[in-house]
């Protein structure tokens, strides 16, 4: 038997519930089952034997062939497997263990427990044995003997000891559902197969002061959904493609973020304020998690539009060296504590440039807003034939050329025909547009991700008044069949209406583009698109969703900082 016992992180659902005509839709994103992320990343087929509730976390095994997964339904169904999961609550239970009986139904959204009768006998047993006291809270450990939906989380309500963080069944208000899948043992032919999934490290009693603090329980909780994570694309040998860069904590976070950079963690703190109370709880958080101090430093952000420069260090190694390399996926890149609110390069996109890596080969990329290169050293190394990074900081554009080299990547680097292979203008963004429109310059893949504000030399660019024309000049120099991946952090614009906004705006992009102008050979025929007469008929642009995100970010579902769409020119479609 083939089989895999995942680390499933809370906050997911085990399968996806879309259907497959809504996993097609603009603005939906397609991978948002834990098993089809499994299957995403890693190009093979999974089977899951079980379910567990979008909150649970913990072992859930997995089959790669379709006679194992047979095999595992057959041992969940004839009651062959042997399931304990812990949980916390902030009641005790009147008597040390007990064993609960009832039936299970789904009433609407709602699942329902209630003793069974002769039409409706019961359907669910669980065994739960009350195991300690773990700060202001009780832990348990349950056995249930059967797989309904909720049935772990039903019988501990009935018990008396409604789930922490459950509030849907009785449970005390939590960051997270505090029900955890801590072990399955299940027979296979060579014996009995035990997949075990850790604790978090809040059940330990040495860490019972962190269970008192929402906030940090939160970060503890935040980080670990990211290890469980990381263990299971682990099973799958993929170890995240061996990156070194990784974001511990998000969102959930509240005035907290935390990247890893490779041997360094860089920690962002956006609260108004740095009091005491701050410090002290990060400091118990890193001593949680056991990470060493002398790899971590801490920068305020301040309020990024009252003070976009507030940037200073509130905890930093005394041999923390200025700059460093860190790797994601197979790519190398340059950071630095001494360049402002960022280190080097923007971790959110990091599926969109294994997106383009993929796609380029022989293609012509333009990337603007182009900051380190990041865009451009992974199309050069997807073998794209021609890269053009635009920022109007040539600074930035030399760290880019340092990337480059780091990726043995040569900037200076000629085509057969003697043109640039790569090239690095020090431009503002939109005179650059202008100026390759002029010029006739059309291309494959173009890269625009804008800063939300900045000054320049002619005025300043506003993303909330400039970003449509923004566009439209990005459009007009696809190439037919050209692709434009559009990207902003924007935060006064939700997602659903980043993709109204987009909606809105394509049918004047359709009206505005035109293919490209037809060079006339020495026969008098033209050769390529012409314009009048002579041009071919106009492909129409499609909206379409980016590449799925990676989750050390936001999860599915969740709202997203980072919008991204891509607008292509579909040269296949033409209109009548």
């Amino acid at each position: 038997m083939k089989l895999h016992f995942f680390d499933k992180p809370s906050g997911v659902t085990t399968h996806t519930s879309l259907s497959e005509a809504e996993r097609q839709r603009v603005g939906v994103d397609a991978v948002d089952g834990f098993i089809e992320y499994l299957q995403a990343q890693s190009g093979r087929r999974l089977w899951a034997g079980h379910r567990l509730d979008v909150g649970t976390s913990g072992v859930l095994v997995a089959a790669e062939d379709e006679s194992t997964a047979a095999r595992l339904a057959t041992l969940f169904e004839g009651r062959e497997t042997i399931k304990t999961y812990h949980f916390l609550s902030a009641h005790k239970m009147k008597q040390p263990e007990i064993e609960i009986t009832s039936h299970i139904r789904r009433q609407g959204q709602k699942y329902l427990s209630y003793s069974g009768t002769s039409m409706e006998p019961n359907n669910a047993l669980t065994r739960i044995y009350f195991e300690g006291e773990l700060g202001p809270y009780y832990l348990y450990r349950a056995e249930p003997e059967t797989g309904k939906p909720h049935q772990v989380r039903l019988h501990a309500e009935a018990s008396g000891a409604a789930i922490l963080g459950d509030t849907e069944h009785g449970g005390a208000t939590f960051p997270q559902l505090m029900l955890h899948a801590s072990e399955l043992k299940l027979p296979t032919e060579s014996g009995i197969a035990t997949g075990q999934s850790p604790w978090s490290r809040l059940w330990r009693a040495h860490h019972q002061d962190a269970l008192r603090s929402p906030r940090l329980s939160r970060w503890i909780l935040g980080v670990e959904r990211r290890e469980r994570l990381r263990r299971s694309l682990d099973l799958l040998d993929l170890q995240m493609r061996r990156s070194e860069t990784w974001r511990w904590l998000h969102s959930e976070g509240g005035d907290l973020r935390i990247d890893q950079l490779g041997e360094f963690y860089h920690f962002h703190w956006y609260g108004k304020d740095w009091r005491a109370e701050d410090r002290s709880e990060i400091d118990r958080l890193i001593e949680i998690l056991g990470w060493p101090r002398d790899k971590i430093y801490l920068q305020r952000r301040g309020n990024r539009g009252a003070q976009p420069q507030n940037e200073s260090f509130e905890m930093l190694p005394a041999q923390m060296p200025e700059r460093w390399m860190a790797r994601e996926d197979e790519l190398h890149f340059w950071f630095r504590r001494d360049s402002g609110l960022s280190a080097g390069l923007f971790l959110d996109q990091r599926s969109n440039r294994r997106w383009l890596q993929a796609q380029v080969r022989d293609k012509k990329v333009l990337n603007l807003f182009a900051y380190t290169g990041g865009f451009s050293v992974a199309a050069a190394k997807g073998g794209a034939a021609q890269v053009v990074s635009v920022d109007l900081s040539a600074k930035f554009l030399e760290w880019a050329k340092e990337n480059f080299a780091a990726n043995q990547l040569d900037a200076m680097a000629l085509n057969v025909d003697g043109s640039a292979r790569y090239e690095f203008r020090a431009i503002e963004t939109r005179a650059y547009l202008a100026w390759a429109k002029k010029q006739g310059l059309r291309f494959d893949f173009i890269i625009c991700d804008p800063p939300s504000f900045a000054r320049t030399e002619k005025g300043v660019f506003r993303i909330e008044t400039d970003f449509d024309a923004l566009v439209s000049e990005c459009v007009n120099l696809l190439a037919p069949g050209g692709q434009l991946l559009l990207c902003s952090n924007y935060e006064a614009w939700t997602t659903a209406k980043w993709w109204q906004q987009l909606q809105r705006m394509l049918p004047r992009l359709q009206s505005q583009w035109s293919p490209p102008v037809l060079m006339p050979t020495a026969s008098g025929s033209s050769s390529g698109s012409g314009s009048g007469a002579a041009r071919s008929a106009r492909p129409k642009l499609r909206l379409q969703n980016p590449n799925s995100p990676d989750w050390d970010f936001e999860l599915p579902r969740e709202e997203r900082a980072l919008k991204c769409a891509i607008i292509e020119v579909d040269a296949e479609s033409h209109d009548t």
